[in-house]
């Protein structure tokens, strides 16, 4: 008896073995299908667009949005937002103080008007990191006179910036922020290759809104006139350039800034535009060598030489110029020998195609000796002519007409 009483002991364990591990795998096979169960009916729902998947076109469109990523990933470092402290006020009483006229009242009336003053930043617009050295391009009107500029990363670092120098002509400006580390070297490209229809990204900062990102393409590369002042060479988009993007990057596909952005208001209202960046390069180098732009200055009243005046002056075929139709008094032109009725064909070696191909290269002459190539009476002649700089223009006070008011 007792045996058979052991033989069943074990015979119930063995059942009770079996029951708890039934039991343990019952519970792992629905935890199992818990788990599986979603993914399977995850991986039937995109099945359906695995045809679409594999289309050449869904493709093209996945590369150009990893574009557009790689791009801001590149671009957003260079792209730094502006802003200004402004005193907005003072805190707290001072009364009990006014009647000290010690030597240490003075110094402590002095620190409490100077622990309590109150700042609030402004927001300005943006920048274009031009080296690693820490110098900054941004529009001359983003600044707005401010006397604390803070400058601000994508990545949150903080530095107060120095203002080099600017140019309220070409509304462009130089300022420069320091540290013991070295910053990013942007990549530049070449504006004049590109394309009617070629994708461009803006970063910026609107609204104080850091590093914001808006794609476009290019919609028209042409000269507007801001205000009364001249033609301005402008890239223009179909992408947002709103207040606070001024100062930014324009760039393309591959990484490289093209143009530095502007939002102006003008007197039909707000336009946002595109400054080609080998211009503005060029401007702020020389802020930063210099400290300001030195323009070179003719004095001359040009016109547009057209078919009918080309035939009337027995002007060759196949070249370009402009008619001279006013010349300033102790003007560089005039003491160099110019007349007017000249056509400048010439300027320094490069060929004049119109009033603005002329504006451009007189524009970027310095002070000094220039040759000018001339049609008079017939026959190409070339003239010296020492030009001077644009601020020291005397005929200032000169009231312009319709036919001479393309001076330069």
């Amino acid at each position: 008896m007792a045996s058979s009483k052991k033989y069943y002991a074990k015979e119930n364990a063995l059942i009770y073995f079996c029951l708890l591990v039934a039991i343990t795998g019952s519970f792992g096979w629905v935890k199992f299908n818990t788990r599986i169960e979603p993914a399977k009916i995850e991986a039937k729902r995109l099945s359906k667009f695995a045809p679409m998947r594999e289309d050449p076109r869904y493709r093209e469109i996945i590369k150009v949005q990893d574009s557009f990523v790689k791009t801001a990933k590149l671009i957003k470092p260079m792209a730094v937002g502006i802003n200004s402290l402004v005193l907005v006020g003072k805190n707290g009483e001072q009364s009990l103080m006014n009647n000290d006229n010690s030597f240490l009242g003075k110094i402590r009336a002095w620190w409490f008007r100077l622990s309590n003053l109150q700042y609030e930043l402004e927001y300005g617009g943006s920048g274009i990191l031009m080296n690693s050295d820490g110098y900054i391009l941004t529009n001359h009107h983003v600044l707005n006179e401010s006397k604390q500029i803070i400058v601000k990363f994508s990545d949150g670092r903080d530095y107060r910036a120095r203002v080099i120098g600017n140019d309220p002509k070409s509304d462009l400006a130089v300022i420069k922020v320091y540290s013991f580390e070295s910053f990013a070297q942007p990549k530049f490209g070449d504006s004049d290759s590109l394309e009617i229809g070629e994708w461009v990204m803006a970063v910026g900062n609107p609204f104080g809104l850091s590093g914001t990102v808006t794609v476009g393409v290019v919609s028209g590369k042409n000269k507007i006139r801001l205000d009364s002042e001249k033609l301005t060479k402008s890239i223009l988009t179909d992408l947002a350039i709103n207040p606070g993007n001024s100062g930014g990057p324009l760039a393309n596909l591959r990484g490289e800034i093209i143009a530095i952005n502007s939002v102006r208001e003008i007197d039909t209202g707000i336009i946002g535009f595109s400054k080609p960046i080998k211009d503005a390069l060029r401007i702020g180098e020389e802020i930063i060598d210099n400290g300001i732009v030195e323009r070179g200055w003719l004095g001359v009243g040009v016109q547009p030489l057209t078919s009918v005046l080309a035939e009337s002056f027995n002007f060759p075929s196949g070249k370009t110029g402009v008619i001279v139709n006013y010349l300033e008094e102790n003007s560089p032109a005039k003491k160099g020998g110019m007349l007017q009725g000249d056509i400048i064909v010439k300027f320094n070696g490069q060929n004049i195609r119109g009033i603005d191909s002329l504006s451009i290269w007189v524009s970027r002459a310095k002070k000094g000796k220039s040759s000018i190539t001339i049609f008079r009476n017939e026959e190409l002649k070339k003239l010296d002519v020492f030009l001077e700089n644009q601020e020291s223009r005397l005929a200032s006070s000169f009231e312009e007409s319709e036919g001479t008011k393309n001076l330069l």
